[in-house]
C-alpha cells in the first residue's frame, strides 16, 4: 500500500527533542499493519529504528522482541533448549 499522504519521515528520537508529536503522526516500525490499508489521515512517520533497540534479548524470564525486530532476526535466533518453540 502506498502512503501518498506522507510529507515527512523522521527518526522517532526527534519527538520532544526538536519536534513535537502532532495530529497526522504515526510510529513506523515493522510496517505490516501500517502499509496494509490506506492511511489518508497520516502526514508524518516517526521511525522507531532511530532508538537503536536490540532486536532480540534472551533473558532468564523469556524473550524480549523489539518493535523494530525483523522477521530475519527472529528466524535466525537459535533459541534455547528449554524453549519448546525452539524445536
Amino acid at each position: 500500500m502506498n502512503l501518498n499522504s506522507i510529507e515527512d519521515v523522521r527518526g522517532g528520537t526527534a519527538v520532544n527533542g526538536d519536534l513535537e508529536w502532532r495530529e497526522g503522526d504515526s510510529w513506523l516500525a515493522g510496517g505490516t499493519w501500517l502499509f496494509s490499508e490506506p492511511q489518508p489521515h497520516l502526514r508524518r512517520l516517526l521511525d522507531l529504528r532511530a532508538f537503536d533497540w536490540p532486536p532480540l534479548e534472551v533473558r532468564d524470564d523469556g524473550l524480549r522482541i523489539a518493535a523494530t525486530c525483523t522477521i530475519a532476526d527472529l528466524y535466525a535466533l537459535p533459541g534455547r533448549p528449554d524453549w519448546q518453540a525452539s524445536f
